[in-house]
């Protein structure tokens, strides 16, 4: 059978009881996560911009962009709430990449629109994290592809269509041709001129340049999921089987394999969604061992930043060779570097702040950052979704401190626990919304299946 119609069959047969309760639990932490992330996202210049142009273009108000005084129409505010989710690159990761990105604006999005169940809306979610996530995977191409050809938003308007899709109850044949449209809406693999990959051996160290802002071009796909759906719910048609054979969306995304085999394992059976993590850090994900190794550090030798003298990283090499700017000239530059990350860490600023104006021009926090030396460790085995690192910090008494990490921490490998991701929700709600509406929040994320109509949740959003 075709796998395009295996995953369509997949979505519109399957309802919220059909999932296990521990997956139900993992989407609505994967929900109060993003809208977390969205929150804080409305306080940086990216997301800012985000919204003032949202907010000039207008449009219906039906749907809400989070942390802000307005609605405007679905696609819109899909797209705005997927940059501003994205924007402290805080959000969930695994091995399909940030799914909640465009998955949970879409859904949340269409389903302010028709005024659907939280039980409904939940269910969409989990639907999307299931097909998103294996459509991602099965065509992710081989590393040396991969720095060529890199870019996450073109894997990801599947997820988002399939969540849509179940909302507004697309029958299996009108679903088909909306994947067909999503597969065609979705934005080229740009991040080969994003500014890490454009030389692999070149090191940015020697000559610091602005990384694009477009970053993982998350809101094409989650507004294309939209555009799909309804377009094929009016009659639009287009290919049925848009996955599948030779010509499949794998060679139009200019992957260089397919797995069709791992599009369809396990549905119903292996949850994709239990394989997404959570990120403790707002910097890249491949980042993360570092900070944690840093961290572990700090914390068990009681280290203050005067002790520190200089800090060596030794770890994979994407990461020495692309992740070291020591001069990063605004916050995409800074979240895909490890001295700058580093510094705040050591000097253990708010998450939530690390990428305000006048972190990035701290000459303390640079000074620190210039005492972080990352080098290639051929013992290390590369792993592109977040390499090990071994961390050596070297105290002015002469002392010598060493750490290594494998699995960063939030992954499934090494769980959050729900109390350190409801604290991370709070720390990033705490500058837009007062505390007792960030509790209410919480509370309702909850209980989203029993709540008949998201828009009483989605309105604690708005300021």
């Amino acid at each position: 059978m075709s796998v395009t119609k295996r995953l369509v069959d997949y979505v519109t047969d399957t309802e919220f009881e059909d999932f296990p309760s521990e997956v139900m639990e993992k989407v609505k932490l994967l929900i109060l996560d993003a809208v977390g992330c969205g929150l804080g996202g409305t306080q940086t210049k990216l997301g800012k911009i985000f919204i003032d142009i949202a907010k000039t273009l207008g449009g219906k108000p039906e749907s809400t962009i989070i942390g802000s005084d307005f609605m405007t129409d679905c696609t819109r505010a899909a797209s705005t709430n997927a940059e501003l989710i994205n924007a402290l690159d805080y959000s969930d990761s695994g091995p399909a990449g940030h799914l909640g990105t465009t998955i949970i604006p879409a859904a949340m999005a269409i389903a302010e629109r028709i005024n659907a169940s939280g039980k409904d809306f939940l269910t969409a979610v989990a639907l999307g994290y299931e097909v998103g996530g294996r459509v991602a995977v099965a065509i992710k191409p081989t590393f040396n592809r991969f720095l060529q050809v890199h870019g996450i938003g073109t894997l990801q308007a599947f997820g988002s269509v399939a969540a849509v899709g179940k909302l507004i109850g697309l029958k299996p044949n009108v679903l088909l041709s909306a994947f067909g449209i999503a597969g065609s809406y979705t934005p080229v693999r740009h991040a080969g001129k994003f500014g890490l990959y454009e030389d692999y051996s070149y090191k940015r160290a020697k000559q610091p340049h602005a990384i694009t802002w477009i970053k993982d071009n998350v809101g094409r796909p989650s507004e294309a999921g939209i555009l799909a759906a309804l377009l094929a719910e009016k009659g639009f048609l287009a290919t049925t089987s848009i996955l599948d054979g030779k010509n499949g969306f794998w060679a139009m995304a200019c992957s260089d394999r397919c797995d069709f085999d791992q599009m369809i394992k396990g549905l119903g059976e292996e949850y994709m969604t239990m394989r997404v993590g959570y990120k403790p850090y707002p910097a890249c994900r491949q980042t993360h061992t570092t900070l944690d190794a840093l961290t572990e550090v700090l914390q068990r030798e009681k280290l203050k930043p005067e002790d520190i003298e200089k800090i060596n990283v030794n770890t994979v090499r994407v990461l020495a060779d692309s992740f070291v700017d020591y001069n990063p000239l605004n916050m995409i530059d800074a979240q895909f570097s490890v001295p700058y990350p580093a510094a705040m860490v050591v000097y253990n600023v708010p998450r939530p702040q690390w990428y305000l104006d006048e972190n990035l021009k701290n000459q303390t926090y640079l000074e620190m950052a210039s005492r972080v030396k990352v080098e290639f460790d051929s013992k290390l085995d590369p792993n592109i979704g977040s390499g090990p690192s071994n961390v050596l910090i070297f105290v002015k008494d002469g002392s010598c401190f060493e750490t290594i990490v494998e699995n960063p921490r939030g992954n499934p490998e090494n769980p959050w626990t729900v109390e350190e991701i409801e604290e991370k929700f709070l720390e990033l709600a705490r500058a837009i919304i007062k505390p007792e509406r960030s509790s209410r929040i919480i509370q309702d994320i909850n209980k989203l299946e029993s709540i008949d109509n998201t828009f009483n949740f989605t309105k604690l959003l708005r300021i």
